[in-house]
């Protein structure tokens, strides 16, 4: 049960049980496997949570409780993912620049390599190269205000092979795309 959802934060009502605690926590490392890869360590999720009782939701409890949980979120903030697996040097991340485009590096974001599938693309331009989190974004920013629809499906759909979804699926299994009934 959801209790709130503000400001990038979301707080929920679950069972206390190990396995509710061990999928979290599965979850979250998924979820920061994913963001390391993709934004070297710039970006991060943090699961946080706290044991709570049916009589910490009554008799004037509740405000002790959310302090509680509002420690617990403070302290996860700065501890989001393992320094033990993803502290140091990035493996093969230069490999995975492209020398034959006119330049290797994203000319957006300056930070990863130019994907060679991404020059020519219609919002990159012809003869820029971007790295695909980049295309997604402007693809994203550029449909997401004037489309009737966003679909959200499982990454292996097919879906109208024109260039019109994610370069790269979000979180390697979600695939994006818009007003796709006007398509048909």
């Amino acid at each position: 049960a959801v209790l709130l959802d503000a400001a990038g934060k979301f707080t929920i009502v679950a069972p206390n049980l190990p396995d509710t605690i061990t999928e979290v926590k599965r979850v979250e490392d998924e979820l920061n496997e994913w963001l390391v890869r993709h934004f070297y360590g710039e970006a991060a999720i943090g699961f946080s949570w706290v044991a709570a009782s049916g009589d910490n939701f009554a008799m004037g409890q509740f405000p002790l409780l959310w302090d509680k949980l509002s420690r617990s979120a403070n302290e996860k903030k700065y501890r989001k993912f393992s320094l033990d697996s993803h502290a140091g040097v990035v493996a093969h991340y230069l490999d995975s620049f492209d020398n034959t485009l006119r330049s290797p590096i994203c000319s957006f974001c300056g930070k990863r390599a130019a994907h060679p599938e991404t020059k020519g693309d219609p919002l990159i331009g012809e003869e820029e190269a971007s790295c695909f989190i980049c295309r997604d974004h402007i693809y994203i920013g550029a449909l997401l205000i004037k489309s009737k629809t966003l679909a959200v499906f499982n990454a292996s759909t097919e879906t109208d092979g024109n260039g019109n979804n994610l370069k790269d699926p979000l979180f390697g299994r979600y695939q994006i795309a818009f007003d796709l009934e006007d398509r048909t």
